[in-house]
């Protein structure tokens, strides 16, 4: 793969090398400049490749290892061939890394997964807390309109129960007025009845006595009449 690679750049190189032929102007005049001497021509990178192709051998070149502050060690070693044509050499240079950093890598991952997974529970603590407050905070609306409309419903019902008292009162006060005025009524009316009754009695009286003395005077008189004695006293009752 390495060495597929380095294929693959040294012929864009070569290709971006021989597509652009640059131009001088020297003494007023400008002349096109003939390929250098490091570009290759299309035939040569046939031959370039054909020949990295087949042939085994190849330069080695000392390794180089750096180390990285992350405990990563990286080693990179020129194993791929070398190739020379005219004056200009190509080299590819495969790097390989040892398994140090990929295990460092390894191990952080799963602190940021315990990290990610306590800064999701922090978060889902804090959700819940806010949802707690929110239910406690609804929780308290509720129980301030239930009391609202009970003492809403109490206001109501302490004044019905009012005007139904007031009514019965009332009520009761008018019966009573009503009773006495038809007790008084009563009243007046018997006593009508009585001095009428009295009257007519008195009335009556009077009659039988005016009667009693016509009839008395008329039997004196016929008395009178009939005796010729007129010294004789005759007493009359009433």
């Amino acid at each position: 793969m390495h060495l597929l690679k380095g294929l693959l750049i040294v012929a864009c190189l070569a290709a971006f090398a021989s597509a652009k032929p640059q131009n001088f102007q020297i003494f007023g005049r400008q002349r096109d400049e003939p390929a250098a001497q490091g570009r290759l021509s299309a035939t040569q990178l046939t031959d370039l490749l054909n020949s990295l192709k087949g042939s085994s051998s190849s330069t080695t070149a000392a390794p180089t290892t750096t180390t990285l502050p992350s405990t990563s060690t990286v080693t990179t070693s020129p194993t791929g061939p070398t190739t020379s044509t005219g004056t200009s050499t190509t080299t590819t240079t495969p790097t390989t890394t040892s398994p140090t950093g990929t295990t460092t890598a390894r191990q952080l991952e799963p602190l940021d997964d315990q990290e990610d997974d306590d800064e999701e529970e922090q978060q889902l603590g804090h959700h819940q807390r806010f949802q707690l407050e929110d239910q406690n905070d609804d929780e308290e609306e509720h129980t301030q309109v239930a009391r609202s409309q009970a003492n809403r419903r109490r206001q109501v019902n302490a004044r019905r129960q009012r005007q139904r008292l007031q009514q019965k009162y009332r009520r009761r006060q008018q019966q009573q007025r009503r009773r006495r005025q038809q007790q008084q009524q009563k009243r007046r009316q018997q006593q009508k009845r009585r001095q009428q009754q009295r009257r007519r009695r008195q009335q009556n009286q009077r009659r039988r006595q005016r009667r009693n003395r016509r009839t008395n005077m008329r039997l004196v008189s016929r008395f009178r009449q009939s005796t010729p004695n007129r010294n004789r006293v005759i007493r009359i009752g009433a």
